[in-house]
């Protein structure tokens, strides 16, 4: 498992992960060490700007009311979401 930062982002080691696709990145089920269950998105050399975007448009449509369910975003980087 090669998932560098995670752990800083979200604030708690990682017990375990899963890797589930690998079509322009990766996305992983990943148990932390306390408790947590989370999905991660890996990108190696993504874009300037790749999560950032995502991550804008998940804050907006979390603000839209009658909006659908949106995920918490934990953290991110350049690489990882």
């Amino acid at each position: 498992m090669s998932l560098p930062g995670l752990a800083a982002l979200v604030g708690a080691p990682v017990a375990g992960a899963l890797l589930r696709t690998a079509v322009t990145g990766n996305t992983w089920r990943v148990w932390l060490a306390d408790g947590r269950e989370v999905f991660v998105k890996h990108r190696p050399g993504a874009p300037d700007g790749f999560f950032a975007a995502e991550v804008a448009g998940l804050e907006w449509l979390a603000s839209a009311p009658g909006g659908p369910p949106v995920p918490e975003v934990l953290g991110w980087s350049r690489e990882l979401l």
